[in-house]
């Protein structure tokens, strides 16, 4: 500006520098610079009609970059890399706003070091030229986003150049509308990473694999059209069904034919989700096979349950034999119609990995878990807690517990607020290894972040504890202020 700088208006956020001309161009050459009050980097947002960005030295934990449409060059693409290799993320999205095509393209090499994110949404399309490289090595992730809003316009991805990941273990997510196309160019991932650890409890977003190629999912009208080749979500989903309407059938049916994919709800709801079974194993999903990862998913207002003796229920799914990690659920599941019947609020058996996640609701069945029915030998839960109501008006002898009916495997570090669930143990039918009964808190205990020894409340953590709230949540299910 060659005159004045005016502010018409005041307020004041924790660590935020805006840089915005929304009707022209921002010119960023010099040093923008954004500490939160506790010494973490904040964000600069740099947004306008056009950008003119290269040169730009961002001293922050993110870089926003907003425009309507947006190609970045050469120069640009420098300048990103250089700003990554700093440790500063970096998320650049097109609007489509002022009639413009909404689409963002990539005609330079973005290279760098370290575990900063880069993440390319459009609001239409996503290109990548030819000859252009993205590359890390590290730890950094990198998410590709056609039709970013969900608008279902058909938004592709087309990459001709080299997606490069060969020397990094993090994640690459390449999402685009259905109705959209998909190049995926030359991409090069790192075989020495083995992907998410199935035996323990360690972080799948610090574990992660580099196989992701093929998320494709952007958008989504019900919840009945998600499939193992459908497996990201774009927007939240209403999937109650109506009046006539088709019941809608798990993901991963049977243990012959079980999800083995990846799928990542990228922070968003599947509300009103109602499963009865007219088939064996009744979820979300019904079978996560080995291998198979579920994660960043909240379903809620579910229902799992029915009247058959045969089936069990879980509200996220059935059985795992995989990853499920960052989800939530809410809802009922079981039926009081059968003794022995198995249900659990997030999953009725686990013999897999379950890994900050936890279930709110109510289990109506016999044999019932807060969190899971049962988990099997190879089963670990981790870092996760249940205030789901267990009991169906069976005998105080019926298998239940504060996380799960049977244990066989291993639960650790685990919680289970004891006025809403009942229950004064993990498990009154265990012969694997629990938490001491301790654990068990109160609902006045649930708010307290010290009493969930070892998890991390802290701003970038994994937890959080709303105002008002009554239990943690997860830091992604709170709204960015």
């Amino acid at each position: 500006n060659s005159a004045a700088i005016r502010a018409t208006g005041t307020q004041t956020r924790d660590g935020h520098v805006w840089l915005v001309a929304d009707g022209g161009t921002v010119h960023a050459k010099g040093t923008a610079a954004a500490v939160n009050a506790d010494g973490s980097g904040g964000t600069v947002e740099t947004r306008g009609n056009a950008l003119d960005v290269s040169g730009a030295n961002i001293q922050a934990g993110n870089w926003k970059l907003g425009a309507p449409t947006f190609t970045i060059d050469g120069a640009t693409a420098t300048t990103l890399g250089r700003n990554l290799s700093r440790g500063t993320s970096v998320d650049v999205e097109t609007t489509g706003a002022n009639g413009t095509s909404g689409d963002l393209a990539v005609n330079g090499n973005v290279r760098w070091n370290g575990n900063a994110a880069l993440t390319l949404g459009a609001a239409h399309s996503v290109s990548i030229g030819q000859g252009a490289t993205i590359a890390n090595t590290g730890g950094g992730n990198l998410t590709v986003r056609a039709d970013a809003a969900g608008a279902n316009n058909g938004g592709g991805i087309a990459n001709g150049g080299t997606i490069d990941w060969s020397k990094s273990i993090g994640i690459v997510s390449a999402l685009y509308d259905m109705n959209g196309t998909y190049a995926p160019g030359t991409l090069l991932s790192n075989s020495a990473a083995a992907g998410p650890p199935r035996r323990t409890a360690a972080r799948l977003r610090r574990s992660p694999r580099t196989s992701w190629w093929s998320i494709r999912r952007t958008t989504c009208a019900t919840c009945r059209r998600i499939s193992p080749a459908i497996n990201a979500l774009g927007k939240d989903i209403d999937a109650s069904v109506p009046s006539g309407g088709i019941a809608f059938t798990p993901i991963g049916l049977t243990t012959d034919a079980p999800f083995t994919g990846q799928f990542d709800g990228f922070g968003h709801a599947i509300d009103k989700l109602s499963v009865g079974d007219s088939v064996l194993n009744v979820g979300l999903f019904g079978v996560i096979g080995e291998g198979g990862a579920v994660r960043n998913i909240d379903v809620t207002n579910g229902h799992a349950g029915g009247v058959y003796g045969s089936a069990t229920y879980g509200i996220l799914a059935d059985r795992n034999y995989g990853t499920v990690a960052y989800t939530s659920t809410s809802g009922t599941a079981g039926n009081s119609a059968f003794g022995g019947v198995g249900a659990g609020g997030l999953v009725a058996y686990n013999d897999g990995l379950i890994t900050q996640s936890y279930a709110t609701g109510n289990i109506i069945s016999f044999t019932g878990g807060a969190l899971v029915s049962t988990n099997g030998p190879n089963g670990v839960i981790d870092e996760s807690f249940a205030t789901d109501g267990v009991g169906g008006g069976g005998s105080p002898g019926e298998p239940m517990g504060g996380i799960a009916a049977y244990n066989q495997g291993t639960i650790n570090n685990v919680y289970w607020d004891k006025d809403a669930t009942r229950q004064t143990t993990a498990s009154n039918q265990n012969i694997g290894t629990m938490p001491p009964d301790s654990n068990a808190l109160a609902s006045a205990q649930m708010i307290v972040p010290t009493n969930f020894v070892g998890w991390n409340f802290n701003p970038g953590g994994t937890w959080t504890i709303p105002e008002n709230g009554t239990h943690p949540v997860l830091q992604w299910q709170q709204a960015t202020p």
